[in-house]
């Protein structure tokens, strides 16, 4: 299940191109603690605070739920391994390689 039209659709939620790709694995709830654990294989990583922030929506928009955990998992980590390194090559070099400190 495509999880941008499930929020779109089901619940009102525009979810940002982070999300794009996303597809909901399972969903397992538990009624007596109004808790949620939805089970996401995404395409690309997704930032912690925009996960955070999604759960903290969901919580907020559907009655009587109390938590919600978006458990994600990466559909081809090393493609993810990859993306990640180069967003961040510059800081990365910039680590590795720092001139020589002179005394």
């Amino acid at each position: 299940m495509d999880w941008v039209s499930l929020l779109r659709d089901r619940l009102g939620i525009a979810a940002g191109e982070e999300w794009r790709g996303a597809r909901v694995e399972r969903v397992v709830v538990d009624p007596q603690a109004g808790a949620w654990d939805i089970h996401l294989e995404l395409a690309q990583p997704v930032r912690r605070a925009d996960i955070e922030r999604l759960q903290q929506e969901l919580a907020a928009r559907v009655e009587s739920l109390r938590a919600v955990r978006l458990l994600v998992r990466l559909a081809d980590p090393a493609r993810a391994l990859g993306y990640i390194l180069q967003q961040r090559k510059d800081e990365l070099s910039s680590s590795f390689f720092s001139p020589p400190l002179r005394e």
